[in-house]
């Protein structure tokens, strides 16, 4: 119950983000931005401001996750760092969670069309997401073992949801170790 709280604080926080998107309409300026918003550019503006604008045409949210393939791509790079001895996290989006959630809603919505083969792609699409949280996190469960303190490189490879979770798993190893530790006489 606790890492849903979390995660969906971090949901909230994504929301005022930046996020890239491309001008379909002319806005000029605006107060949540400093650049004059013309059809044909690209510019960064805050997530809950673009999803907004994305829903009335003006904006179109350039995500990193279109389509199954991209999401495979990514499942692959994940799965390639994981071989042999290796456990790299592959560096992925700060908000790579979050785009797959967007892109899992927009896919609920077409399976109203009762296609099979809509069905058979969100079934592979919700296999992709759960094989890419699975891989993930035995890379950040082994992290964890080797050392109680998170090397920088390695936190840049992770979306904040991820650095939660490593901070609140290793804060329970230690907390565990160190009462195991009393309770045996060994402190």
């Amino acid at each position: 119950m606790y890492s849903e709280y979390l995660i969906r604080a971090v949901r909230s926080l994504e929301m005022s983000m930046p996020v890239r998107v491309m001008v379909l309409r002319d806005l000029g300026k605006t107060f949540f931005s400093d650049v004059e918003l013309v059809k044909g550019i690209e510019t960064e503006i805050p997530r809950w401001v673009a999803e907004i604008l994305e829903k009335k045409g003006f904006v179109k949210i350039l995500r990193n996750i279109n389509s199954l393939e991209d999401l495979n791509k990514i499942v692959f790079q994940e799965s390639i760092r994981e071989e042999g001895h290796k456990r790299e996290l592959y560096k992925v989006a700060p908000d790579l969670y979050f785009e797959i959630e967007k892109f899992i809603e927009e896919y609920k919505q077409r399976i109203e069309s009762r296609d099979p083969r809509v069905f058979s792609e969100y079934d592979k699409i919700l296999s992709a997401a759960k094989r890419l949280i699975r891989a993930r996190s035995r890379k950040i469960f082994y992290l964890v073992q080797v050392s109680e303190v998170l090397d920088e490189e390695i936190e840049k490879r992770m979306t904040l949801e991820e650095k939660i979770f490593y901070r609140n798993l290793l804060r329970s190893i230690v907390s565990w170790i160190k009462s195991f530790e009393k309770f045996i006489g060994v402190d």
